[in-house]
C-alpha cells in the first residue's frame, strides 16, 4: 500500500461515524487498523521532517500563522462548496501561494520545491501495514450506510 493511501484510508476511517455498528469484532478491527494506520503516519510524518532543510525549517516556523490561515480558508471555502476531502497538491498550492509572498521566499523557494518533490516520493513509496479484514459475507451483516462502505472499502477481502 502506498503511504498516501495509508493516509487516505485513515482520513476515511476516523471521519466516518461507526456508532451504529455494535458488533464486537467489527469495533475491533476497525479500532486495530486505525492504530496502525496512526503508526505509519507518525513515521510518514516525522520522516518529512527529517528531510526538511534547515533553512526552510526556520522560514516556515516563523510563516507558519500565514500558512494556517491560507490552509483553513480554503478548506473554510471548499466546505461551503460541498468538498470535504482535498488532494495534498491543492493545499500545496494554497500554502505556496501565500508563502510565496512572505519575506525571504526567494531564498528557500528552491529548497521548498526540492521538499515538496521529496515529499511526494514518500507519499508515492509502498509500505507494508498490517490491516484487519472484513469478509463480504460479514459486512453484509452490517447496517453499513455509503459513508460507512466507503470508509472500509479496502478493508473487504
Amino acid at each position: 500500500m502506498k503511504n498516501k493511501e495509508i493516509i487516505s484510508l485513515y482520513n476515511r476511517l476516523k471521519s466516518a461515524n461507526f456508532n451504529n455498528i455494535a458488533n464486537g469484532k467489527f469495533q475491533y478491527n476497525l479500532l486495530k487498523n486505525i492504530d496502525n494506520l496512526e503508526k505509519e503516519i507518525e513515521v510518514i510524518n516525522r520522516a518529512k521532517l527529517a528531510s526538511q532543510p534547515a533553512g526552510l525549517s526556520g522560514f516556515l516556523e516563523k510563516n507558519r500563522k500565514v500558512s494556517i490561515e491560507a490552509i483553513n480558508g480554503f478548506v473554510a471555502q471548499k466546505q461551503k462548496e460541498g468538498k470535504t476531502q482535498f488532494f495534498e497538491s491543492e493545499i500545496i498550492e494554497v500554502e505556496q501561494k501565500y508563502l510565496s509572498a512572505c519575506k525571504g521566499w526567494d531564498v528557500i523557494a528552491n529548497d521548498y520545491q526540492k521538499f515538496i518533490e521529496s515529499n511526494a516520493q514518500l507519499l508515492d513509496a509502498e509500505t507494508e501495514v498490517k490491516l484487519y479484514t472484513f469478509s463480504p459475507d460479514f459486512v453484509q451483516l452490517l447496517e453499513l450506510n455509503t459513508e460507512q462502505m466507503k470508509a472500509i472499502w479496502n478493508l473487504i477481502e
